[in-house]
């Protein structure tokens, strides 16, 4: 692949910029320099914040055509950098030809100048070889250049830099997807979901590569001892909330924190393992050495006509301090991105880089991954931002290809939590739950009990129905099934023979492991009475409550040699009508008996009891070994998330003729009616399939039943009276429509 050498420096002293192009040889094929005062302040802002600019002109500013887009906006920022800033000479040597070829932009220390640190947010691949930007030509990206970024001085490389592996060694990944107590709530969960599906799918059946992932409470102690557990990772990719100096994620208690690139590469030492080959900043603004009040003085800087250099600064990036740490390849964001693009362009990139018959090296799999999704990008198409398709840039010096070894990942082998059918009777309660979004605290609340030795080993969701606490237990099985070797679940509902009966989920639970658990077969075999269901026969096993007794010892010794995830959805079946000071009581004291028996004894295990109840479970209520957990309705933010991740209601909303002002007039009352309640919302979602009309009619039948009469849902948690009627309007709306539904948790 042919490679281009593009230095670019500042003048001191002149507020001017000096290009040079050669290629990998040293050899001169052009240069320019262009003076910033030249040319209109709001040229250098649209080159160096195109997303800005794009938000603050589109639809103001006159062209040939009438009131210019943001798609004619870009190619006027393509134009202005092919012709007046590189040049024609040196943007007609990049144009040339149709091979794959790579541009390697050395940039000059962004510590030094906030112009130094504008250059890296600079889109050199939008640079547009036409003077007039016609929609029948093409910028540089379109044209299989490749943009590489470096630091001035590092010297081209001679070639691909392939990473070879050992011929049992699998190549590891690692998924962060990082929240900051109090930020945006982001479709994390959807990105991770997609890129999970294209590793099972298309990588793990062909090559030995193992995919991990940290999500929900992540903190540095928790990457650091993932990465120590681990021994390192080959590739990274982090996903959440970026700045232009560090990466954001959750600190000590409920603080907030924020990590530079070089505590990440420092981290990753520290914890025993290798720094990573590939890091990829799927965060805004990664890519970014400025920050917005950075951004601010440099623009009032450039309006300035007056003499002088920049007031220079610390200025730094996240990717930046990554490649002087010693990560070799990092891909990262210059501006704020849309979660649709960077999910696919994710997607896309991993595709090219591990999944395809010929893999290819990060640059080139970034590329295509642009390449590929440019033109729905252009058109706006998507969800996408116009400026997306020239957010994301590539730092380093080498062009970085993997060989996993070509095998296939045993990884697979564990796909699915086990034994299958996770519920008996073709229950699907606690399959892997459509259209999840947030409980990032309930979620960080479980984490913190897995990763914990010493802690709680049982968690108990509880409240009224509706709310999705069975969706939340299925979310954590399928998150972290891969820590366990069984998963045995049920539903404490039963069947409608009434609830589940505590023999009855002795002899399920024996069936089941019996079936998964080579050792717990070779147990029953030394030792007929080891077994955790015995069944009754007089004269040969011990009777009554001796008999449970032994039962429950059995699986309790079980569990503390064999990690297992027991779940148990709906446990108000299993509880009594009348409350005590703390929660209900089991109708039947042997399951209370069961219930502190786990919660003191197998603190220190492997094993994990996950349940839900719409009543409080006083067995567990207020002891060490278990946290309770109140699952209520979804905070706005995250039930504007689940309109725009939700199919029906993203297309009636915000898609085709249903977008504009009156989607979000629209989407206003959704989230006004639902308050959040998920059975509502997902009834809203039945109704928008049917279009518009039918969506609006079930609103008006939804907010007839009492919703008008309570505060607006942005107003906060309001006082216990308005949180009473609340309950109350719950209540109405279930009794009226829940029935329809069915049940949600």
């Amino acid at each position: 692949m042919p490679l281009f050498v593009l230095d670019v420096d500042l003048i001191p002293g002149r507020r001017a910029l000096s290009l040079r192009l050669s290629d990998v040889y040293g050899r001169h094929l052009g240069a320019n320099q262009v003076r910033l005062d030249d040319h209109p302040a709001a040229m250098w802002e649209g080159l160096f914040d195109v997303r800005g600019y794009l938000r603050r002109f589109a639809g103001e500013l006159r062209s040939e055509r009438g009131t210019a887009t943001a798609g004619e906006l870009l190619a006027r920022v393509g134009v202005f950098l092919g012709q007046h800033v590189l040049g024609g000479v040196i943007t007609s040597a990049l144009a040339s030809g149709i091979a794959q070829r790579t541009l390697l932009v050395r940039l000059p220390d962004p510590a030094s100048d906030p112009v130094a640190a504008a250059l890296a947010r600079v889109p050199w691949e939008l640079s547009w070889p036409s003077k007039s930007g016609a929609p029948e030509g093409k910028p540089l990206f379109g044209r299989n250049v490749v943009v590489r970024a470096v630091p001035s001085g590092t010297p081209p490389p001679s070639g691909q830099t392939a990473v070879q592996l050992g011929a049992d060694e699998a190549l590891r990944v690692l998924l962060v997807h990082a929240h900051a107590p109090g930020a945006r709530p982001l479709a994390a969960r959807l990105e991770r979901e997609r890129i999970v599906e294209l590793f099972f799918a298309e990588v793990l059946p062909k090559r030995r590569v193992t995919v991990d992932w940290l999500c929900h409470g992540v903190t540095r102690e928790r990457l650091r001892e993932r990465v120590q557990g681990a021994g390192g990772y080959h590739v990274v990719h982090w996903s959440g909330h970026g700045r232009h100096d560090g990466l954001d994620l959750a600190g000590e208690g409920d603080a907030r924190d924020c990590l530079r690139g070089a505590e990440l590469v420092e981290l990753f030492a520290a914890a025993g393992g290798f720094i990573p080959h590939l890091v990829f900043l799927s965060a805004c603004h990664s890519g970014s050495a400025l920050g917005a009040r950075d951004w601010a003085k440099l623009s009032a800087w450039l309006r300035d006509a007056g003499r002088g250099d920049a007031a220079a600064g610390g200025f730094t990036g996240t990717a930046f301090e990554l490649v002087r740490a010693g990560v070799p390849q990092v891909v990262a964001m210059r501006f704020e991105v849309t979660d649709a693009f960077a999910r696919d362009l994710a997607v896309r990139f991993y595709r090219g880089l591990l999944g395809q018959q010929k893999l290819h090296a990060a640059d080139a799999a970034l590329s295509m991954a642009r390449s590929e999704l440019s033109a729905a990008a252009e058109a706006g198409q998507r969800g996408y931002d116009v400026s997306d398709v020239v957010t994301p840039l590539l730092f380093g010096s080498e062009a970085l290809r993997f060989e996993p070894v070509p095998r296939r990942s045993p990884q697979l082998d564990r796909a699915r939590p086990q034994p299958q059918p996770l519920l008996r009777g073709g229950a699907r309660v606690l399959d892997e739950p459509e259209g999840f979004v947030g409980r990032e605290e309930e979620l960080a609340r479980i984490s913190t009990v897995l990763d914990s030795p010493d802690g709680p080993i049982a968690v108990v969701f509880h409240g009224p129905l509706g709310m999705g606490k069975s969706a939340l237990a299925a979310e954590a099985i399928h998150l972290w099934h891969g820590r366990f070797d069984a998963v045995l679940a049920f539903c404490g509902n039963g069947t409608n023979a009434g609830p589940l009966a505590i023999d009855e989920f002795f002899r399920e639970v024996d069936a089941r492991l019996f079936i998964a658990s080579p050792a717990y077969r070779a147990r029953r075999e030394e030792n007929a009475l080891a077994g955790i269901f015995l069944k009754i026969e007089p004269g040969a096993v011990p009777e009554g409550r001796e008999r449970f007794e032994v039962m429950r010892e059995n699986l309790l010794d079980v569990m503390l040699g064999t990690r297992i995830l027991l779940v148990v959805d709906g446990f108000e079946g299993t509880l009594g009508a009348i409350p005590g000071e703390n929660g209900y009581s089991s109708g039947d004291p042997a399951w209370d008996e069961l219930l502190k028996a786990f919660a003191d004894r197998l603190l220190g295990s492997g094993s994990r009891v996950l349940m839900t109840s719409r009543k409080r479970v006083l067995a567990l209520a207020g002891v060490r070994g278990a946290i309770e957990i109140e699952v209520g309705p979804l905070s706005p933010a995250v039930a504007a998330l689940f309109l725009e991740t939700s199919e029906p209601l993203r297309g009636v909303l915000f898609e085709g003729e249903g977008g504009g002002e009156k989607g979000e007039e629209l989407a206003y009352r959704v989230l006004r009616v639902s308050r959040g309640h998920l059975l509502i919302l997902r009834r809203l979602g039945e109704s928008a399939k049917k279009g518009r009309e039918a969506l609006t009619g079930e609103l008006d039948r939804i907010a007839a039943l009492g919703g008008g009469d309570l505060p607006d849902i942005f107003a906060g948690p309001g006082s216990e009276e308005d949180r009473r009627k609340e309950r109350g309007y719950f209540e109405a709306v279930l009794e009226s429509v829940g029935g329809e539904m069915g049940a949600v948790g």
